[in-house]
């Protein structure tokens, strides 16, 4: 029913202005109208023909894949790895200063992503293991894509990185004894992740106006990790807590750097628009800030 009232809509609407138009005695108005209706149809020819995918099947994007961490290499993530390596194998266990050396537990949490990552892979090793993570990554992102904006993503490549997250600087902060309502001990932790961690996919945004299925604009995007830097805070569950559980909260002020490569167009073509990079940055960040609060409810002690 609203696509025949559309159809019927449109051209009656059209055809009183073509009417209005070209009367006998053309006044400014008119020409004024003519001309906008002009430069209007012109707009969507380029954006139509040049930009957009009109075909009733979506055309396959043009795709990239992602830099691979050598390209990268002259990032700010690169010589940041670098630093941090440095600073990290200097550190004494533990310093002086109040804070505790955490490569214990960086060895534990290194073997912990490997483990991620082999399940992802399904514990099948090279290009076998790889293109099984990258199907299991495409299935989740079109399930949760939503319909009728988006066609169907296409991952083109992945990287799952070999490192992991690295710990340093933890600081045990005491429980305020002049305060009633304070809380038990906490743990500040610094946390810095570099690794070549990448995703490259192809899709298309539909257009839906003026018509249902008007065009389509192809777009290929390509994102890396350069580092990510952030201060995490530990609560360690009270010894009278019935139900024991360990907290992990992400603090607010979360640093990220990544290296995007976009493509947006069929014919004529829009590439690396700094806006897109901008935006994808300050959405992931959001995300991790939004959802970084982990509780790891443990076993409750038999009596």
């Amino acid at each position: 029913m609203p696509t025949t009232i559309t159809h019927v809509v449109y051209p009656t609407i059209l055809a009183a202005l073509v009417a209005y138009v070209v009367t006998l005695q053309p006044t400014f108005t008119q020409g004024f109208i003519l001309g906008q209706l002009s430069i209007l149809f012109l707009l969507a020819l380029v954006l139509k023909y040049l930009f957009l995918d009109s075909s009733a099947t979506p055309a396959v994007p043009p795709s990239f894949a992602p830099l691979s961490a050598q390209e990268r290499g002259a990032k700010a993530g690169h010589v940041f790895e670098e630093k941090l390596d440095e600073s990290v194998t200097s550190l004494p266990l533990p310093l002086h200063d109040g804070t505790e050396s955490a490569e214990w537990f960086n060895l534990i949490l290194h073997e912990v992503f490997n483990s991620y990552r082999q399940q992802l892979r399904d514990n099948v090793r090279g290009d076998a293991g790889n293109d099984i993570a990258r199907t299991r990554i495409q299935r989740y992102l079109n399930e949760h894509r939503g319909s009728g904006l988006i066609d169907p993503i296409v991952v083109n490549a992945v990287s799952l990185g070999h490192s992991a997250p690295k710990l340093s600087n933890a600081h045990i902060i005491p429980r305020a004894v002049d305060q009633k309502d304070a809380t038990g001990p906490q743990i500040r932790i610094e946390a810095t992740y570099t690794d070549t961690v990448s995703l490259g996919l192809s899709t298309s945004v539909c257009f839906n106006q003026p018509v249902p299925g008007f065009a389509r604009l192809p777009v290929s995007l390509s994102v890396a990790l350069n580092f990510l830097r952030a201060t995490i805070l530990i609560f360690p569950p009270a010894p009278d807590d019935p139900e024991p559980t360990l907290t992990l909260q992400l603090q607010p002020d979360v640093e990220l750097s990544l290296h995007t490569n976009s493509l947006f167009g069929l014919r004529a073509k829009l590439e690396n628009v700094s806006k897109v990079h901008e935006l994808l940055e300050n959405r992931i960040r959001r995300a991790l800030v939004e959802r970084g609060t982990w509780r790891i409810h443990l076993p409750l002690k038999k009596t």
